[in-house]
């Protein structure tokens, strides 16, 4: 597979373009097709980098990145007495000799950066923040398997206040997919659009088993919508795939 992701990986929305986001959905979707033949990363070595004991969400990326062959160690940065720059730049080198890509769950922005200038190998943050690009890419994947069509088909309702975290989140995905946000409460989902099939994302809700909004699929036949939460979660362990795929195969 072609690498179009950079070293850093893919640490927030602010990076993610539509030639990104094709290519990682594309790749998700080849993943999720092959249903686990093949493992394109067989004799990579892949290190977590956790305080606490791994569960949740490091389990999903440790999943992803042994689905694909890859081999995962979990490593507390505290046991490798990373106290200063210069430990940090000097444990990263050594990281990236023994790893080809290095995960960071719950670190310091300011830590990930100098362990990404000094590594040389992908540094990402999948496991740091709830809205993470793939995780967003999941949903928007999860969305399109349930509605087909084109991405201005796709509608996603926020429940809240419209300059919320969630809502900015999704707004930042549309710009870059082309899909429409709209603004409601939980009592009016109104799509000025007629469109067979609306997405509510409540960040108040329902939540996944891995802490996200759990999105409801709310059409003409089922007014109190379908949770998608089971789905989000799989389809989010195939996008962490096409990462791995994309800056590590």
């Amino acid at each position: 597979m072609n690498q179009v992701l950079n070293q850093r990986g893919l640490w927030s929305l602010d990076e993610l373009t539509a030639p990104l986001a094709q290519a990682l959905l594309a790749t998700a979707r080849a993943i999720k097709q092959a249903k686990g033949h093949g493992q394109p990363l067989k004799g990579k070595h892949v290190a977590v980098l956790c305080e606490c004991d791994p569960g949740g969400a490091a389990d999903v990326y440790s999943a992803a990145a042994r689905g694909l062959g890859a081999q995962v160690t979990c490593i507390r940065p505290s046991e490798s007495r990373l106290t200063d720059a210069g430990d940090i730049r000097a444990m990263a080198r050594i990281l990236g000799r023994l790893y080809d890509a290095i995960e960071c769950d719950g670190m310091d922005p300011a830590f990930m950066r100098e362990l990404a200038g000094s590594a040389a190998v992908p540094v990402s943050n999948v496991l740091q923040q709830q809205r993470h690009p793939t995780r967003m890419l999941a949903d928007l994947m999860t969305m399109q398997e349930v509605c087909a069509g084109p991405p201005g088909a796709l509608a996603v309702c926020v429940i809240g206040d419209e300059h919320s975290p969630w809502s900015l989140a999704w707004r930042q995905v549309a710009a870059v997919c082309g899909i429409v946000v709209l603004a409601g409460t939980s009592g009016q989902r109104a799509d000025p659009v007629v469109r067979p099939i609306v997405f509510v994302c409540d960040p108040q809700g329902p939540r996944c088993s891995d802490g996200q909004p759990a999105l409801l699929a709310v059409g003409v036949d089922n007014p109190r919508g379908a949770s998608l939460a089971r789905r989000q979660v799989a389809n989010h362990r195939y996008v962490v795939q096409a990462m791995l795929s994309q800056s590590v195969g």
